[in-house]
């Protein structure tokens, strides 16, 4: 028999007593809703309660319980049932609440810039911001360890992916930007995720329930990438607006660096074949038309070309007597992700 690490389960009568169990290092707590439980004279928790009870303990890693323990009678179980739908509603669901008008304020800040903005609120400006959101507060201390939490972890961790991830996910996010262009918006959201429908007059974004957002109140929607979410789909609403964020994946290559991975950085190691690249990505051009601009042998130049070829930086194509090069644009984004692919294994 396996040994098993006892729990610390402490009963909480209010949201306060909640907070205060999971401070003091309980492993879980369990309450009371407002109504099918014994202790039914009790100060309970109300939904609001709830959400924000439920998301304070899961953000300090504590479970919630919700106990719902009386001995129902036949007539009692329409009720019962419609309150354990709306509990499932809680207890499955993520919730995050967001001023629009501060979201709109930070939302194109880069990291850096958007922890400082945090860090230049006073304690009061923070709380009435975190109470909004989760209906709890927190101290002047609290605070600034979160931020300086978060401050360590972009340091040491994200910034590295993000300098290596960022030319990427800004391709991802182009493409998505020409689908919308070419399909058009409403059809363009219905191909970004499986949970994202669109039906003749709303948007439905399908989770443990449906959440359906009229088109016609939606004005704007803006779109984020994150490796973070995969193979999840976010959605918020604010006000007119509609943030998608959608989840990509990165694969990390397993074993030694790859051969091909190798020759992809030997050929663009050479001045001449980066001027070529610089000359083809403005335009086609044959041998002759490089050798003329570059001022160098068109012999020279094919040897480059067919180095460049052989890893897929350029491609050719006959047009009558002559070959033209071009530069494959895909290579800007294969480039930035590979490497985050094989250097980060």
């Amino acid at each position: 028999m396996k040994n098993r690490r006892p729990e610390l389960l402490i009963p909480a009568s209010s949201l306060e007593v909640l907070k205060t169990a999971v401070v003091f290092g309980a492993d879980a707590v369990y309450i009371g809703g407002e109504a099918f439980g014994l202790r039914a004279k009790a100060k309970n928790f109300s939904r609001e309660e709830m959400e924000a009870g439920i998301l304070f303990a899961h953000e300090h890693g504590v479970k919630v319980y919700i106990t719902v323990n009386i001995l129902a009678h036949n007539d009692d179980l329409p009720e019962a049932e419609v309150y354990l739908r709306e509990l499932k509603e809680i207890t499955n669901s993520w919730i995050l609440v967001i001023d629009s008008e501060k979201w709109k304020e930070i939302r194109q800040m880069e990291i850096v810039e958007m922890l400082a903005y945090f860090q230049g609120k006073n304690i009061y400006q923070w709380n009435q911001w975190i109470k909004d959101s989760t209906g709890s507060e927190m101290s002047k201390n609290d605070r600034d360890r979160v931020l300086r939490v978060m401050k360590q972890y972009y340091d040491l961790v994200f910034r590295k992916e993000e300098i290596i991830l960022r030319t990427y996910l800004m391709w991802v996010l182009q493409d998505e930007k020409e689908k919308c262009k070419k399909d058009g918006m409403w059809k363009w959201i219905g191909t970004i995720h499986s949970r994202l429908q669109v039906e003749s007059e709303e948007v439905v974004y399908m989770k443990n329930r449906e959440f359906r957002y009229k088109k016609s109140k939606i004005q704007t929607i803006w779109m984020t990438v994150s490796t973070f979410v995969y193979p999840h789909l976010w959605l918020y609403k604010h006000g007119d607006e509609l943030e998608v964020v959608k989840g990509i994946i990165v694969e990390q290559a397993k074993g030694d660096i790859p051969e091909e991975f190798v020759q992809l950085f030997k050929a663009l190691g050479d001045k001449n074949r980066l001027r070529i690249i610089k000359l083809l990505m403005k335009d086609v051009a044959t041998t002759q038309e490089l050798a003329s601009r570059l001022q160098i042998s068109e012999a020279a130049v094919s040897k480059h070309l067919k180095i460049l070829n052989e890893v897929n930086l350029v491609r050719k194509t006959k047009n009558g007597f002559y070959m033209e090069y071009r530069f494959d644009e895909e290579m800007i984004r294969y480039i930035p992700y590979r490497f985050y692919e094989v250097m980060m294994m």
